[in-house]
């Protein structure tokens, strides 16, 4: 048997390198999108705790807790 030329083959070899390429490339994305979630956790830490810079202390609760006893 010998090789017969067939434009299909042209059509599987581009299919397989668009597949190739499609893996990468979601590759790279999900290690680009793990890098941004964990910026994105540490700014929205950084901005809960500074939402809330009057919160009561410690002891400001148990003085509170104190007063109302009494």
């Amino acid at each position: 048997m010998y090789f017969v030329y067939s434009s299909w083959y042209i059509v599987l070899a581009l299919l397989l390198v668009a597949i190739i390429a499609l893996i990468v490339t979601f590759i790279m994305m999900d290690k680009k999108d793990r890098v941004l979630i964990e910026e994105f956790v540490k700014n929205s830490a950084v901005v809960e705790e500074d939402s809330k810079p009057n919160s009561p202390t410690e002891d400001e609760n148990i003085d509170s807790k104190n007063e109302v006893q009494e």
